[in-house]
């Protein structure tokens, strides 16, 4: 029962944020099309460690992840630090904290 209910959990987990990626590329300008694909692509990527393709690619997983995640963290950061709200803080202080 509970291996049943964790994986309809897990299905509908990922129907909703498969749902939620095709949205966030219809408001980017993507054409349904396109943003189905790119929906089929990461679902592949994830199916790849189930294919037995993971042990490949394992070394560059982990650095690329953590890459991309300080790239998106800074980059937020900066966007918010040159055209947010600072109030009395410098923009060096502002970066720092």
């Amino acid at each position: 029962m509970v291996v049943m209910g964790d994986g309809i959990h897990n299905l509908t987990d990922g129907l909703a944020i498969g749902e939620c990626d095709l949205v966030v590329l219809l408001r980017a300008g993507c054409c349904c099309s396109v943003g189905s694909q790119l929906c089929w692509a990461s679902w592949a990527c994830c199916r790849a460690r189930s294919w037995g393709i993971t042990p490949l690619f394992s070394p560059w997983i982990l650095p690329l992840t953590a890459g991309v995640l300080l790239y998106v963290a800074l980059a937020d950061m900066m966007l918010e630090m040159l055209h947010g709200d600072m109030g009395p803080v410098g923009p060096l202080t502002c970066f720092f904290l």
